[in-house]
């Protein structure tokens, strides 16, 4: 009767794993999955956006939420697509993951392992149920940062700086910001539309509004891990961090078809009231528009640009609007 008990739980069991197998093979094998592919195989014959960066080169782990228990690895030298089942994957939260420091909670092992096995050490998480554009834009956006803005590449100068009073300090407690935002909108426009010299007259306009409001904030002083810094500095670090990664989120997006130029400065006109409220960190919105500025003015030289960024011996050396005034 025992016998009979443990042949039944045995077979019950392995009945369970292979209806769980078949789920994943089921998510593998989706509609979603084959979407993701098909952008990722684009975005791979396609010219990088950014120095020796791009998607489709790294480990990204596919996550749904009507398949909480299975997910599935997407590495472009790999077009078997593996998949992981598990009761309790335990990754819905991680954008990333980093399988040399210590998390919590900690990383499952059979994970570790997935990992390994693409002989990597990084990889990033993506659920694909929502919006593809927003997905990928944020997958690129936070990939930019785990895989490319690592200790071994951000120049020796750069420093974490307090997101929070760099915003309220050098940005909403002074007009010229404002200003800033509108003529560095209303040039990439033109810019588009292919009018350089008219894009100038504004782009001048934008630095000359950026130099007034650093002659003011001259003796203001923002919070960093390296002590207090003024502002110039302060925004040359999160434009760097954050705006170039922006930049490489939109730029992914309009290279697959998932947005365009037009769109994306439509964007930037609709968050100017929220740039103007103070609800936005602006350095986000400033770096990444720069970045667009700066390609269109020198497509040619663009991607070797972005090399030079973090082989800058100073902040000064990397700082997109002093780039911008060498054109003009």
């Amino acid at each position: 009767m025992k016998h009979l008990i443990l042949t039944l739980v045995v077979a019950h069991f392995s009945t369970l794993v292979q209806a769980s197998t078949d789920v994943c093979e089921e998510f593998k094998q989706s509609s979603m999955i084959r979407l993701y592919e098909s952008y990722m195989d684009l975005e791979f014959k396609q010219d990088i956006v950014w120095d020796n960066f791009s998607l489709s080169r790294n480990l990204v782990l596919l996550t749904s939420n009507d398949y909480p228990k299975c997910l599935v690895a997407f590495h472009h030298e790999d077009p078997s697509r593996s998949f992981l089942m598990s009761n309790d994957i335990g990754i819905s939260s991680w954008w990333t993951i980093d399988i040399t420091t210590p998390s919590y909670p900690p990383i499952e092992q059979d994970l570790i392992k997935l990992i390994k096995g693409y002989k990597e050490e990084k990889a990033l998480v993506m659920n694909v149920d929502k919006n593809l554009f927003y997905q990928l834009n944020l997958a690129s956006h936070e990939a930019f940062h785990h895989f490319y803005q690592t200790s071994q590449r951000v120049p020796s100068w750069h420093t974490y700086v307090d997101r929070e009073e760099l915003s309220k300090k050098c940005y909403h407690d002074l007009p010229e910001y404002k200003q800033e935002a509108d003529t560095l909108i209303l040039a990439y426009d033109l810019l588009l539309q292919g009018h350089v010299e008219a894009s100038k007259l504004f782009l001048r306009a934008y630095n000359q509004a950026r130099s007034t409001r650093y002659a003011r904030l001259l003796n203001v002083l923002v919070a960093s891990n390296a002590g207090q810094i003024g502002c110039e500095e302060a925004e040359a670090h999160m434009e760097l961090l954050e705006g170039h990664a922006q930049f490489v989120g939109e730029r992914i997006a309009i290279e697959l078809g998932l947005s365009s130029s037009y769109s994306i400065a439509s964007d930037y006109k609709y968050s100017l009231h929220f740039l103007e409220k103070g609800w936005l960190e602006p350095f986000y919105q400033f770096g990444s528009l720069q970045l667009h500025v700066i390609r269109l003015l020198d497509k040619a030289n663009f991607i070797p640009y972005t090399q030079d960024l973090y082989l800058s011996p100073t902040h000064k050396a990397s700082s997109l609007y002093q780039k911008i005034n060498s054109y003009l």
